[in-house]
């Protein structure tokens, strides 16, 4: 696992912090606990799906993965470990989840959980930047194929008994936000409330399909405070490179609707727990506050470098 710095590791820490509580508060209430993780989305949970696909959204070639075990790049956007992967370690399930695609997966594998998440998507339809790259509709007919694949290998009566012990994790929003910024059809036919009321709106569909196939007990990011991305503070923050409004604007409406839905869906779906993490508030406040995280590390012998 890659070195983490307080600061880089705070964003993570409350993520975990927010399903662990999540996951106690259901099996309290049950017989069971948490033994699979599923995850759907983009590149913050992509752990190699787009491998093997057709697309230039990919991560497996240096220096991608220098970190991770054996120092080779899986697919996965970073230079180790990924969300996916810390979650499920956290919660005891796994130490690394794997793909979908282009995996052996054998029993432990389906019996723990896979990531089904591909890099460059999102909830609308016309974001993914390739037609190679997973939409969120067809992850959710991965999900089907991979049911099929449980009940095949350990009994319809078990997989059906199982589906309780999932804990589904979503991901996707944050190239949507990007793209409506990129994209003038988009700008020509919502305004920022109202492209955050359509993203709401798909968001929710794609939760209630998750529900319609069994999932009890899913935890929905919503979007990080897209504005203050380096290439996105170049070029819309000025010549003083302030994080871009407009991105962060139409990030906080879109999470603002999105945790109010989310309530809404677990009313009207008893038995189920929907629940709204917030990821861009502890990033927001790490970017504005860096001295509230610890002193940056320093290079090793940087006096030499100079």
């Amino acid at each position: 696992m890659a070195a983490f710095s307080s600061s880089t590791a705070l964003p993570i820490l409350v993520l975990l912090l927010q399903l662990i509580l999540l996951a106690q508060a259901h099996s309290s209430n049950r017989t069971t606990n948490v033994t699979f993780v599923l995850f759907f989305g983009d590149s913050i949970m992509d752990t190699g799906n787009n491998n093997g696909l057709l697309t230039v959204v990919k991560s497996n070639f240096h220096p991608y993965g220098q970190d991770f075990a054996g120092h080779q790049a899986t697919g996965r956007f970073s230079n180790g470990k990924i969300a996916t992967d810390l979650i499920a370690s956290k919660l005891g399930v796994k130490e690394r989840v794997p793909p979908y695609l282009g995996s052996k997966l054998g029993a432990k594998d389906l019996l723990t959980g896979v990531s089904f998440a591909s890099a460059g998507t999102g909830y609308d339809p016309i974001t993914a930047i390739d037609e190679a790259v997973i939409p969120m509709q067809r992850q959710l007919e991965m999900f089907k194929e991979y049911k099929e694949n449980l009940k095949s290998m350990v009994g319809e009566e078990r997989a059906r008994n199982t589906t309780s012990k999932i804990l589904y994790i979503v991901c996707a929003g944050s190239n949507d936000v990007v793209t409506y910024f990129l994209n003038p059809l988009r700008r020509l036919g919502y305004d920022i409330p109202g492209y955050a009321e359509f993203l709401k709106q798909t968001a929710s569909s794609f939760v209630q399909d998750l529900v319609n196939l069994g999932a009890k007990l899913v935890g929905v990011l919503g979007a990080p405070p897209m504005g203050c991305l380096p290439m996105q503070r170049t070029l819309g923050g000025g010549a003083s490179r302030d994080c871009a409004a407009d991105l962060n604007k139409l990030a906080q409406a879109y999470n603002s609707k999105l945790s109010g839905e989310l309530q809404s869906l677990t009313s009207k779906n008893p038995g189920t727990k929907l629940v709204y993490i917030d990821i861009y508030s502890p990033l927001l406040d790490l970017i504005q506050n860096p001295q509230k995280y610890g002193k940056p590390r320093k290079e090793k012998n940087i006096e030499n470098k100079i």
